[in-house]
């Protein structure tokens, strides 16, 4: 908890922010002013140039994302190209995977990031928030060019505010899921967007 990466550069590679654990979540982390690009990872673990894993107790939360120029993020199978991915629904440059979809409601979940200010461009798309959680996930002042699509929204409570799209053939291509017999899991399921 209480980390602050700032000023990187980083090809080939990613911040990934861990989990909780039994007795622990992972709270206040900030990714800022950094340059992060180049990264070839296999689709199906659900790569992102900044991935907010899921903890198996609890989720981490107060999550920032802020100033960072986040790019070009491959699959190793198509190495460079982050066009007509096959598998694009699993890449973005910023991901998560919320625990309480594996784990359970209770134990604390993936929430409260915020996503501002950054400059994100040739990935599959931007965002991949692949579970319900209860968010919220601020997306706010960001500049989206030359990127597959906005994304898929698992998350709830997301509010975009103020930013630039351009040259993104998709948007919001999946929001919500197919629902959960949890009705507590259904609520956090990409509502109020």
């Amino acid at each position: 908890a209480f980390w602050v990466v700032q000023g990187f550069e980083i090809a080939g590679g990613n911040v990934n922010i861990g989990g909780g654990t039994d007795t622990e979540q992972t709270p206040d982390l900030t990714v800022r002013g950094c340059n992060i690009h180049d990264l070839t990872l296999d689709g199906g673990d659900n790569p992102g140039l900044v991935r907010i894993d899921r903890g198996d107790t609890g989720g981490p939360y107060n999550i920032a994302v802020l100033d960072n120029e986040l790019h070009d993020i491959y699959d190793w199978e198509q190495p460079g190209e982050w066009r007509s991915v096959p598998d694009m629904q699993h890449f973005g440059a910023v991901t998560s995977l919320s625990r309480e979809n594996y784990f359970g409601y209770d134990g604390g979940g993936t929430g409260a990031i915020r996503i501002e200010g950054n400059t994100i461009y040739h990935c599959p798309q931007a965002f991949f928030f692949k579970n319900p959680m209860r968010g919220p996930v601020d997306i706010l002042g960001n500049v989206f060019h030359d990127t597959g699509a906005l994304g898929i929204m698992g998350a709830a409570n997301v509010p975009m505010r103020g930013n630039l799209v351009h040259g993104v053939s998709g948007g919001w291509w999946a929001v919500g899921n197919e629902g959960y017999e949890d009705e507590r899991l259904h609520a956090i399921a990409g509502q109020n967007a």
